[in-house]
Order: C-alpha cells, then structure tokens, then sequence
C-alpha cells in the first residue's frame, strides 16, 4: 500500500519506466502493428532451410505475407505442400512476428512451416516448400500478386 507521502515518488518512478519504453522503440513498435491492413494479400517470399534434428534434418519454410500496400500480415493460414526429398500435402501454419534474443524484429508477416526429417545421407535432394493457399478473416488472397510461390534449398549440399 502507497501512502499518500510516497505517491509522488511512485508516479516519478513510473514516468522513468514509460519514457525506457518509449526511447526502445516498444510503443513505436506497438503503433505501427496498429496500422490498417488492406483488403488483399499475397506472397512476397519463401525461405527454405533446415536444422539438425538427431541424425536427419528437419526443413523449414518461413512464408512472407504482406498486404496490397505492403504492410505485414499477422494471422493468416499458410498452407502449402512440401515436395523433393520427401512429400507432405497440406502442411500449415500461421504468419506471426518473430522475434530475436534482445527483443527486436527478426521476421513479420512470416509462417514457419514443418516439413517431414530426411536424412540425406545418400540422395541428391532439394526441400522444396510451395504455398496452395492463403486464407484470413476480412482479406483475399491474390495469388496472382505473388512475388513467388515457391522455395528450396538442397537437402545435401555437397553432393
């Protein structure tokens, strides 16, 4: 419990913390994810690549939303099929911000999407991740705006 004497002080304290907050950028961040979308949507990239999971490598796809203005899109279902070293139809996810250790923006407007482990030991493959559809509440996917559809990168680089 404040008392009254001790007020002042706590409201000091608190101006101290919200202009921290202001200089770091998190309310001008906060402002422009406030910003209006538009009505259409498309694909402006797709990054493929892989981690290590075990003795295989899991693949990866970050899908790229952004709007008629090219604003990012947050909340639309990305769902595309994988083909190459191994196949998965129908596989999804949804674009949301990513961000990095310290707090900043790595990526926004981007759907991470799974593809199945391959080893890739003895084949010559590529992860190849390309989206069917795009979909969300209140916006149309324009697929024919689409920078790209599609992405890859080799399963076994040295071969």
């Amino acid at each position: 419990m404040f008392y009254p004497k001790h007020w002042r002080k706590s409201l000091t304290a608190l101006a101290v913390v919200a202009v921290a907050l202001v200089s770091r950028g998190w309310a001008v961040n906060a402002v422009l994810h406030a910003a209006a979308l538009g009505s259409k949507m498309h694909v402006t990239q797709v990054s493929v690549g892989w981690e290590y999971s075990g003795a295989s490598k899991q693949p990866h796809a970050y899908v790229f939303i952004r709007d008629e203005f090219g604003n990012p899109v947050n909340g639309a279902l990305v769902t595309g099929d994988w083909s190459g070293c191994n196949t998965k139809k129908g596989a999804s996810a949804t674009t949301q911000t990513f961000y990095n250790p310290d707090g900043t923006i790595r990526f926004d407007g981007a759907a991470q999407v799974f593809g199945r482990k391959h080893s890739c030991l003895k084949s010559n493959c590529n992860f190849t991740f390309t989206v069917t559809n795009v979909s969300m509440t209140r916006m149309t996917y324009d697929p024919a705006s689409n920078v790209t559809s599609s992405g890859s990168a080799p399963c076994n680089p040295l071969f």
